[in-house]
């Protein structure tokens, strides 16, 4: 048999939990029988329960476990190991079925390390269960009690044959004895067997109580069953430990967020309120801007009805320059026409001139030849110098009549080049009219928009007004939800502080029971 070690180096008072599904792998198992076993938890995980058996196990030992569990009892015994590095190690096993509701999924296993005792005991079982006499021995263990009485009764024996008595009668006096010794214990253990048999926690295997007693019978039997009973406590009370460890740490991770969760709905709660005096500032400024707008929006309807006025005035203007700028165009056509008569007229007066000359020249001539008659011709020289009095102030006459000529040209000129002037001036107005009229036009419909804008406007700052309002009050609705979700997470926290405490004092229960 290899060399066998105790588990000195994982500690005495050091308990193992693992679990395998139905197939005997291994599905759970604790850090403390991970490092006992010389392997990782995860390599470990998924692996068979048979990488861990130690080749010098009898296998009447597996045996006998897989009996009593498929009896409906779990089993106890001592049972060596085999570490990752091939060493032994020797562990006090507590198997039984595990359930998931009534449907069995697994085998369940709590595992201490044994005894020296324990060791010592399940060696020589080992020995006896692996020697060609193994049946003798636990027939030898099974008759030392009978041995025991024939001790006590061979004294008895000696005095009756001192005292003459028959060797045969005396021997058939002993027999009795040992047939009721036999009865007696045979009786015993049957009735310990059903007894065990008739609780399903109990553990019935009369091999493996040979490793808590000294050879075997009732008080083995009972010693296996105060031991599974003990085992199986331990390991419920191993388990609450366990489940205390993972609701104190859930427990203190709970209060944590709690506490978390408490200084965030804090803030959201003040912040809830910034939100809240922001609304409120912002309805303010939505109300007002409605007033703004519904004054920009009556602003703009008077504007629209100045520029359609505007608008009318400029068409009327423009009739008004249309007719203007053809009046001074027939003042134009009558001036030049006014040119042309007075035109005509110095011609006339040219004409008039030169007859008024030629008759001064034939007046002068006919002075000349009158004064040439003498007497005969004086009357005639009377009528020749008043026709010549005549031509001169003729010419006098038609020389004012050119110069006024002239100076109505002039005038008329100058008329018509103002009246052509006004006509031009008259249309650049005309056309500056219609542009006022068509930009009037632009203003109209820009300002009919801004109306019907500013009226939109109106009424969505009316609709954002009560939006602001709804609001308003939701966000008022959250910040009392935060108040009171607050006050839950201070109930939260307080809650979880006595689920801690709970939690420690089942952690403390479980420890103390367990001492």
């Amino acid at each position: 048999m290899q060399s066998i070690s105790s588990l000195q180096d994982a500690g005495q008072t050091e308990s193992f939990i693992f679990r395998t599904d139905l197939d005997g792998k291994l599905d759970m198992c604790n850090d403390a029988f991970a490092k006992a076993c010389g392997y990782s938890r995860e390599r470990l995980l998924g692996k068979p329960c048979s990488l861990l058996r130690h080749p010098d196990t009898p296998d009447a030992i597996f045996i006998d476990l897989w009996q009593s569990l498929h009896a409906d009892h779990p089993w106890a015994g001592v049972v060596m190991n085999r570490r990752q590095d091939g060493e032994a190690f020797w562990l006090d096993l507590y198997i039984m079925r595990v359930f998931d509701g009534d449907k069995h999924v697994g085998y369940g296993a709590m595992a201490r390390p044994a005894s020296d005792v324990q060791v010592a005991r399940t060696k020589r079982l080992y020995r006896q269960l692996l020697s060609s006499a193994r049946h003798l021995a636990i027939a030898c263990d099974y008759l030392k009690p009978v041995a025991l009485t024939a001790v006590c009764v061979a004294p008895v024996i000696a005095l009756a044959l001192a005292a003459g008595a028959s060797p045969t009668l005396g021997a058939l006096a002993v027999l009795p004895l040992f047939g009721l010794q036999l009865w007696l214990r045979w009786r015993q253990e049957r009735d310990m067997q059903q007894l065990l048999q008739s609780v399903p926690s109990a553990c019935i295997s009369t091999l493996s109580a040979r490793a808590y007693s000294e050879g075997n019978g009732v008080i083995a039997l009972a010693n296996l069953a105060l031991h599974g009973f003990n085992a199986r406590l331990h390991t419920a009370l191993l388990r609450i430990g366990m489940a205390g460890k993972q609701v104190e740490a859930s427990s203190m991770e709970y209060a944590a967020r709690v506490q978390h969760d408490a200084e965030s709905l804090d803030a959201q709660r003040a912040e809830t309120d910034q939100a809240a005096t922001a609304i409120c500032q912002m309805a303010a400024t939505v109300e007002e801007i409605g007033r703004h707008v519904h004054h920009t929006a009556c602003s703009a309807g008077d504007a629209h009805t100045l520029a359609e006025r505007g608008l009318a005035m400029a068409a009327h203007n423009q009739e008004s320059m249309q007719e203007l700028s053809n009046a001074v165009k027939g003042i134009g056509d009558a001036i030049a026409q006014l040119v042309d008569a007075s035109d005509s007229i110095g011609g006339m007066v040219d004409v008039i001139n030169g007859i008024a000359e030629q008759t001064n020249l034939l007046a002068l001539n006919a002075a000349i030849e009158a004064a040439r008659a003498g007497d005969q011709g004086r009357g005639f020289a009377v009528v020749a110098s008043e026709v010549r009095s005549l031509a001169l102030r003729t010419q006098q006459s038609t020389e004012q009549v050119r110069l006024l000529i002239a100076d109505l040209r002039s005038s008329t000129r100058q008329s018509v080049a103002v009246s052509a002037r006004g006509v031009s001036l008259s249309e650049a107005c005309a056309q500056e009219v219609d542009s006022l009229r068509e930009a009037l036009n632009g203003i109209v419909h820009s300002v009919g928009e801004i109306s019907a804008m500013s009226h939109q406007m109106a009424v969505a700052t009316e609709q954002q007004t009560q939006v602001v309002g709804d609001i308003s009050g939701q966000i008022e609705s959250i910040a009392t939800l935060a108040t009171r979700n607050a006050g839950s997470a201070s109930e939260g926290a307080q809650s979880s502080r006595l689920l801690l405490s709970q939690a420690e004092a089942l952690r403390e229960l479980a420890q103390r029971f367990d001492r």
